[in-house]
């Protein structure tokens, strides 16, 4: 273990019958602080995504604040699979590794990304999933959830503290890693961004349709060019 708590957290996703049989298969992603086996952030998606991973970093921050490092498998979630393709021509010349969007927020966050090569090497997080699909999905059941937002309402309003209390240990040390975020704009980071190059006329392009920025279409309106044009 990490002697502090924020050092390392553990991230992954469980995909199971978490409402039963006839509730389908959905995903919880959560993440456990390395130093003391405690859930930081949970929350249930139909699908292993990004936005799950980072509703859930909101969830990390907005609690403890910024972690050091997180652990995690190696899925495209978390780094493209051509990231490891560059040859070293290619690194020498400065082209720069692609990055996935959840991995570009975590280096804007400062947070270091610790690749696994195997299930058995986060092992913690592993194993507290399998403590979750016996407690929490009868802890679910019991008090009849059968959709993903109120499995999402019920996490943030009862278990996590029940589940932190039996099973997460001391740290070590009494340091505390984590890191204030208020030196970071997280609504800007912790998004989707895309990179787009502005055309002549002053528009870029977006999934098939063109769009004026705001701030192009403030200063243009100026000089009286003529009504503004939404996406075609």
């Amino acid at each position: 273990r990490k002697p502090g708590e924020g050092m390392m957290l553990q991230i992954d996703g469980s995909k199971h019958l978490w409402f039963g049989p006839d509730g389908g298969l959905c995903v919880l992603i959560w993440a456990i602080d390395d130093a003391t086996g405690r859930v930081c952030g949970a929350v249930f998606r139909a699908e292993e995504d990004c936005v799950g991973y980072m509703l859930m970093l909101r969830q990390i921050i907005g609690k403890h604040g910024v972690p050091l490092s997180l652990y995690a498998d190696r899925h495209g979630i978390f780094r493209p699979a051509a990231a490891d393709k560059l040859t070293i021509e290619q690194q020498l010349a400065g082209q720069r590794k692609p990055m996935s969007q959840f991995g570009r927020a975590m280096a804007q966050l400062g947070i270091q990304q610790i690749a696994a090569h195997s299930a058995q090497a986060k092992g913690r997080v592993e194993r507290s999933f399998a403590t979750a699909q016996d407690r929490l999905l009868q802890e679910m059941r019991l008090n009849k959830i059968t959709t993903i937002n109120e499995a999402n309402r019920f996490l943030r309003e009862r278990p996590m503290p029940l589940f932190n209390q039996r099973f997460s240990v001391p740290p070590a040390c009494e340091l505390d890693a984590h890191r204030a975020c208020e030196s970071f704009d997280l609504d800007a980071i912790v998004s989707h961004q895309e990179e787009r190059v502005v055309t002549r006329d002053y528009a870029i392009r977006f999934k098939n349709q063109r769009y004026l920025p705001p701030s192009f279409m403030n200063a243009l309106s100026r000089f009286e060019k003529g009504p503004m044009w939404a996406p075609a």
